[in-house]
């Protein structure tokens, strides 16, 4: 244009409009402007990025004026008018009218002033969506607009949706990404980028807070994205970095700088962390290298244009030179996270050319690459080598041969790169270390003083040399050693060569140098990251194979047991064999055994009161028990009051009424005991073999680990019950929250609980328990005691006790385990600092579990058991209970007085006599023998009560109602129904049946009429004769019935129609219903020139007579009689005579009934229809010929 001033004018109006139609800040286009002159002339709209104004906001409102003043001017001024107006007019090409132009200029200021910022976590779907596609700002709200990011599948499963990760301590380390965290297994998931800049402008902001308090509903993002931001401010991100929010709820790529970088980059197929491996080489703390606090994702762009986001954790590294994708589902990484495949397959085969790092708050980094993902093989595909042994020959000139097997895609061109061996790249060459003939694919590897070769593992690398490249295979095979000439073994500690030929080809050092894997006890030495030769250096002594006993892994000691301990050690070494064999520390001075001990034996040492007292009393409990004395053994005048649960940790003998005794170790099930001697018993309802239980004593505790010198040993071998290492422990009965068990002894010095057995001349003495480390039990942890609740027991003496404490919740493995209790009373000491006086317990006298209740301790007013002077045992005490393979469980309380057992004799007996009577009212055979048992126990728990009421408190009666309410309310129906009710049979078949229950033991099976049907023990029924029969099953108390009705099989054959005719209906069909029967039918015509049947038994009649027709189905027949006649047809009347126009019918009777025809000899006389009605036309005469089955009639017709 020729008028710069008129330019300079409309500037302000050029600026408002771009900011307008573009939607961006103002302030951003202020920053790019200048104060030099403006040119608009025919390529100005090309060029309007390149325009520059210096102080936009100033320039507006001073240029406005000027606008206004140059317009009045222009029409007041005649001359300059038409310039003018071409002048504008050109404008007009760009912004419209003069009335647009205030528009947009109207419209300029408002969007100029009217951006606000804020920022908002943005899920991931709709932060990449913007970053991967030509996302355009649009400032109109748009409620109604589909969500354009899930129309694009970015919300899709595997595509940009949150990441799930169970490594979640590293995925919390993206400081910009955020996430929600699983309380139940604490994993992690990664929803998206955090306090994303985001740029709203005011007026879609302004709407979209009005729709949101006017509770409207939107199909997109936007609302979400409104009502989710922080720190809302007109004020533009000092970094100057912002998303722009779009009406449709999309966002802008980020506004940001860029910065590109090049730096040597890598791409792998071989990665336990995807199907491909991208390291880009930023070098050592290299400060553009984008961090886990800056790194909000990355984008690959390949060859084609194709754009591909990474995520946090799945694809994004820590370490951020690293980036890891998949193409194929399932593809699980080392840590247990499964890489999702769907938004990065499009990559396979394409060639990545850019990767650029989203930087938070910082020019994003672009790194120039060319890395070819090259295309994966499928399942199955590859280069395998050989499945058998190959041993190793190293020989020079007769080389060991290895044959691969190649399974590559048609097109494909394989060659061998590389073959690797000990940490070296071999040389290719007959005179060197190996040659490949690509032939026949045989690799032959040479041996001999020169060779790098050897016994052991050895890499092939595969190249696809193809021009569109497979990714490259590698394989491993394995050279081994004659395994006929020598192998390895533990034995004495020692990792030793057994060589019958005295060869000195291999020795202890190749089999340490190529071990891969180390198990202690079960347990794998070293990380996933561990180097195993080193480790194996650690343990075993190269020269000599001695074990080092002293060998830690990352600062943790791999033999922790100490003294005595034992370990199994399982060896595999590449190319050798695997050696398993047992190690031990043992210095030789001590045996280390589990021994029984009695109750003095044991607290002897403890520091409890009267701990060497072994006296009895005469003096009974409330029910009528002798266990108030010291330290002896614990009497029990009832037979089912402890059996299952004193053979736990025990040592009990239970005596018959013949004065037999048996000496109880554990359970094989409910009523079969096994004894000491490894011998069984019945024991049942009180009874042993049939004979009345009368009593039964625990003298003490079976299982003790104990460490007594080996001088020693046999002399105490001799005093007590041992078991040696390795030997089994066993004990218990499994009920409800109680469990058996069965373990190996492995006792050593730093068992917990180990006493020191020390002899005294011709008996031994105990040291105190001590505490240790390992859990004495082959295999196992050392256990602790988790999950239990500590429960006050209101005073009920209901045994003697004068205090309990029961302990509840997770008990069961406690429980089963526990040994002995020490209790330590500190009177008004609540900071358990002096404490008063310590007490031993036995079990079953004082300790006790429930299999329901939980583990029910308790002080017993006795021998073992006296407060001190001047207390009442109300105040604090300390309780820890000891159990095998367990660490102490120790837990304090304070009593009051309620928990101190008071006087008996104030109990009602009436809620007793009730719930006994109750009891008693119900039926034996309506319950499961297990259900029905508990409450037998319970039951004669009460009535012991009820007749020895006087003694008892009300606290304990209703303690001891509250059990059999829970033993009647746990009563579960026996449960027995066959797996069918009735069924017909056909004589000859069989059905099997089964039977439903929650009851054990044999069924009986029984028919009510063997005539009718059969069944064996296996409920195998079988139909004999036609008839009825019911068949029983029992099953001890329950029974079933089956009904079953027996049927003879039968055939039925009937003839659609009995007669058929040698014209027109010649043939019939004969059906056949068979009824229990199997088999194709068959017939047979006993006069085939009166009638033929075909195999389907379609008959056809031949001549008239009679036949006899033959069905037989396997052994079943029967006879179809068919008659043949001949057809007939006659006239009812044979003439009529008619006036003109009047009608007669010809009625005509055929057999079989057939088609009719009729012909008039002449139609001028008479005509005829095709049903016979006949209509006179004029006076004369016709004949009107019928024709039927080969029969022709004449009907003679006279008209008058």
């Amino acid at each position: 244009m020729a008028n710069k001033n008129l330019l300079k004018k409309i500037a302000p109006v050029i600026l408002s409009a771009t900011v307008a139609m573009t939607g961006m800040p103002s302030a951003v286009f202020a920053a790019e402007f200048s104060d030099e002159e403006v040119v608009l002339d025919g390529s100005a709209e090309d060029e309007e990025a390149d325009v520059e104004i210096a102080d936009a906001e100033a320039d507006v409102a001073e240029d406005e004026a000027d606008t206004d003043i140059a317009i009045a001017d222009a029409d007041e001024n005649a001359d300059d008018a038409e310039t003018a107006e071409e002048e504008l007019s050109d404008a007009e090409e760009v912004f419209g009218t003069e009335g647009e132009t205030e528009a947009f200029a109207e419209e300029g200021n408002a969007v100029e002033s009217g951006f606000v910022y804020g920022t908002a976590n943005i899920p991931y779907a709709d932060f990449f969506y913007g970053e991967m596609n030509d996302v355009q700002q649009n400032a109109e709200i748009q409620l109604d607009a589909a969500d354009p990011v899930a129309a694009a599948g970015y919300r899709e499963d595997g595509m940009y949706d949150a990441v799930t990760s169970c490594t979640n301590v590293k995925s919390k380390r993206y400081e910009t990404s955020y996430y929600t965290e699983n309380t139940e297994n604490g994993s992690v998931t990664l929803e998206g980028i955090k306090n994303v800049n985001i740029a709203v402008p005011t007026s879609l902001y302004n709407e979209a807070q009005k729709a949101i308090k006017e509770g409207k509903n939107c199909s997109n993002q936007l609302l979400s994205i409104i009502g989710s931001l922080q720190k809302v401010s007109e004020t533009a991100p000092e970094s100057g970095e912002y998303k722009v929010l779009n009406g449709d709820g999309t966002l802008t790529a980020m506004k940001t700088k860029t910065k590109e970088l090049k730096f040597n980059s890598s791409i792998s197929t071989s990665s336990a962390w995807g199907d491909y491996e991208v390291i880009v080489e930023f070098g050592d703390e290299n400060p553009d290298q984008p961090t886990t606090a800056n790194m909000m994702g990355a984008i690959f762009e390949t060859s084609d244009g194709e754009k591909y986001a990474m995520e946090h954790s799945q694809n994004l590294w820590l370490k951020t030179g690293k980036i890891a994708f998949a193409v194929k589902d399932g593809f699980v990484e080392p840590h247990g996270n499964t890489i999702d495949a769907k938004r990065s397959q499009g990559l396979e085969g394409k060639t990545i050319k850019k990767i650029t790092y989203l930087v938070k708050d910082g020019a994003d980094i672009v790194i120039p690459t060319n890395l070819l993902c090259k295309y994966k093989l499928a399942d199955g595909q590859g280069i395998t080598g050989p499945e058998e042994k190959v041993v190793y020959t190293n020989n020079t000139f007769t080389p060991t041969k290895v044959q691969l097997t190649y399974n590559v895609p048609e097109g494909s061109s394989y060659k061998l790169t590389s073959v690797e061996y000990g940490g070296q790249v071999l040389s290719e060459g007959s005179y060197n270390d190996y040659t490949y003939d690509d032939s026949t694919k045989v690799l032959s590897v040479y041996g001999g003083a020169f060779a790098k070769t050897g016994v052991g593992t050895y890499t092939l690398t595969f190249t696809d040399s193809s021009a569109a490249p497979y990714e490259d295979i590698t394989v491993p095979i394995v050279l081994s050693a004659d395994d006929t000439k020598v192998t390895f073994a533990i034995q004495n500690n020692k990792l030793v060569k057994v060589d019958p030929n005295g060869s000195t080809t291999y020795e202890v050092k190749d089999y340490i140098k190529n071990i891969t894997a180390i198990k202690v006890d079960g347990q794998a030495l070293g990380g996933r990251k561990a180097n195993i030769s080193e480790i194996a250096k650690s343990v075993f002594n190269e020269s000599t194979g001695a074990v080092n006993f002293d060998a830690k892994v990352n600062n943790t000691a791999v033999f922790a047991k100490g003294d005595g301990g034992s370990y199994e050690i399982e060896l595999t070494s590449s190319g050798f064999n695997t050696v398993t064999g047992t190690v031990a520390q043992d210095s030789g001075e001590y045996k280390y055994v589990y021994a029984g001990l009695t109750w003095e034996q044991y607290w002897e040492a403890e520091g409890v009161y009267e701990a060497t007292n072994t006296s009895s009393s005469d003096k009974k409990d409330r029910r009528n028990e002798s266990d108030l004395g010291g330290f002896d053994a614990v009497t029990r005048a009832t037979a089912n009051h402890g059996l299952h649960r004193g053979s736990f940790q025990t040592m009990a003998t239970v005596y018959d009424a013949n004065g037999k005794t048996y000496a109880l170790a554990g359970w094989k099930d409910k009523t079969t005991m096994i004894l000491t001697d490894g011998s069984t018993v019945s024991c049942s309802k009180g009874k042993i073999n049939g004979i009345d239980v009368t009593e039964y004593k625990v003298t003490g505790l079976k299982y003790i680990p104990v460490k007594v010198k080996t001088a020693d040993y046999d002399a105490f071998k001799k005093a007590f019950k041992v078991v040696e290492n390795g030997e089994k422990l066993f004990g218990g009965y499994a009920e409800n929250n109680l469990s058996a068990y069965e373990e190996t002894a492995e006792v050593n010095a730093n068992t917990n609980g180990l006493k020191t057995a020390t002899k005294d001349g011709d008996t031994f003495t105990f040291s105190a328990r001590a505490n240790g480390t390992t859990s004495g039990l082959k295999g196992e942890a050392l256990k602790t005691a988790d999950g239990i609740t500590t429960k006050m027991k209101p005073g009920s003496g209901s045994y003697g006790e004068f205090l309990r404490v029961d302990l509840t919740g997770n008990y069961g493995g406690l429980g089963g385990a526990m040994q002995a209790v020490k209790w330590t009373y500190y009177g008004d000491d609540d900071t358990y600092s002096n404490a008063l006086q310590s007490y031993g317990t036995k079990f079953a006298a004082d300790n006790w579990m429930h299999k329901f209740h939980g583990i029910q301790l308790a002080l017993t007013d006795s021998v073992r058991c006296k407060l001190p002077a001047d207390t009442d045992g109300t105040g604090y005490w300390e309780v820890t209970v000891y159990g095998l393979g367990y660490s102490d469980y120790t837990f304090r309380f304070q009593a009051t007085d309620e928990n101190i057992a008071k006087p008996a004799g104030d109990a009602d007996s009436t809620p007793l006599k009730n719930i006994i009577a109750e009891a008693k009212a119900l039926k034996e055979a309506d319950y499961t023998p297990d259900s029905w048992d508990t409450l037998v126990n319970e039951l004669e728990e009460c009535e012991d009560m009820l007749a020895n009421i006087a003694n008892q408190t009300q606290y304990g009666i209703e303690e001891q109602i509250g059990h059999l309410r829970e033993a009647i309310d746990s009563l579960v129906k026996a449960e027995f129904k066959l797996n069918q009710t009735s069924a017909t049979l056909y004589s000859g078949a069989a059905v099997t049946l089964s039977a439903t229950t929650n009851l054990t033991g044999d069924i009986t099976w029984k028919s009510s009429d063997a005539k009718v049907a059969t069944v064996d023990a296996k409920g195998n029924v079988k139909a004999v004769n036609a008839g009825t029969a019911t068949i029983t099953a029992t099953l001890g108390k329950v029974s079933a019935t089956f009904t079953v009705t027996v049927k003879n099989p039968s055939i039925t054959a009937k003839a659609d129609s009995s007669v058929i005719y040698t014209k027109s209906k010649t043939t019939t069909k004969i059906n056949v219903v068979k009824d229990g029967v199997t088999g194709n039918a068959t017939f047979r015509s006993s006069n085939k020139k009166v009638a033929t049947v075909s195999a389907n038994g379609i008959v056809k009649a031949k001549k008239a007579g009679k036949v006899n027709i033959t069905v037989q189905v396997g052994n079943h027949k029967q006879v179809v009689k068919i008659t043949v006649k001949k057809p007939t047809m006659k006239l009812v009347k044979s003439s009529a005579k008619l006036k003109k126009g009047k009608k007669v019918t010809i009625k005509v009777k055929a057999a079989p009934v057939s088609k009719v025809t009729f012909k008039s000899s002449n139609k001028k006389v008479a005509t005829v229809s095709s049903k016979g009605v006949v209509k006179a036309k004029k006076k004369g005469t016709a004949t009107i010929t019928v024709k039927c089955n080969g029969i022709t009639k004449k009907f003679k017709v006279t008209v008058k």
